[in-house]
């Protein structure tokens, strides 16, 4: 209708706000993560992080919110038969979900723990993490402890002390919109996705979001129209 035709008309400004993103490579701007899908040296990272630790049994992911969601949206979707290891994930502050997950962990000598935390300061997964790091021998941190977060966090810099194999995310991305980046893709190449394939339709979904008949534009304008109606047709939570 009208309103609706009227409302992607305004829309119209920033989507060619967010091409010129992409076609300029604004790592700086807030809607950088729309830079993953094509970034070859992220995927040449998790690719090269995953050989070196291609003997894990296990990857625990542990991490809130996007960055612990992330690959697990993506796992609990394709549930392959032939994974290369389990994925577990510590994405809660339950004691009882952590409780076999710390078994694993001090019981199989190959289980290896991802920290994902962007800010490198979120204290629920550090909290997770200090009791799963409990469990490892220090003599074995180096090869079984892997931490994603920021360039130039304070994890960051604890890291790179210890010598702990690090994936550093641009700044910019946000925990939500993270899936992927390394916080996602090191997971997934773990579990043995195909993380190209993935990468490949994320970048089709963005052509097709990004141009005059934008199905994320027409998304936005209809929730608009229906909120300025008095209807809430969308749970954020």
């Amino acid at each position: 209708n009208e309103s609706l035709k009227h409302y992607r008309e305004k829309l119209a400004p920033e989507l060619a706000r967010l091409r010129t993103v992409v076609q300029s490579r604004a790592w700086g701007d807030g809607a950088a993560s729309l830079l993953l899908s094509d970034e070859k040296k992220i995927l040449q990272e998790t690719d090269a992080a995953a050989r070196n630790f291609k003997h894990a049994t296990a990857l625990v992911v542990v991490g809130m919110g996007g960055p612990g969601l992330a690959s697990q949206a993506v796992h609990a979707a394709l549930q392959p038969r032939n994974a290369k290891c389990d994925l577990l994930f510590a994405g809660t502050v339950d004691a009882d979900s952590l409780k076999p997950i710390a078994a694993r962990v001090e019981a199989d000598e190959n289980a290896v723990i991802n920290l994902a935390t962007q800010s490198g300061a979120t204290t629920e997964s550090l909290a997770n993490f200090r009791v799963l790091l409990s469990k490892i021998p220090r003599r074995q941190w180096r090869e079984r402890i892997v931490i994603t977060t920021n360039k130039c966090s304070k994890l960051d810099a604890i890291a790179g002390k210890l010598g702990l194999e690090t994936l550093r995310v641009h700044p910019s991305i946000g925990g939500r919109y993270s899936a992927l980046s390394h916080v996602g893709l090191f997971p997934l190449a773990m579990w043995g996705a195909d993380c190209r394939k993935l990468l490949k339709g994320a970048l089709a979904s963005r052509r097709q979001c990004l141009s005059n008949n934008s199905p994320a534009a027409a998304s936005a304008a209809a929730s608009f129209a229906n909120l300025r109606a008095g209807r809430h047709v969308q749970d954020e939570f």
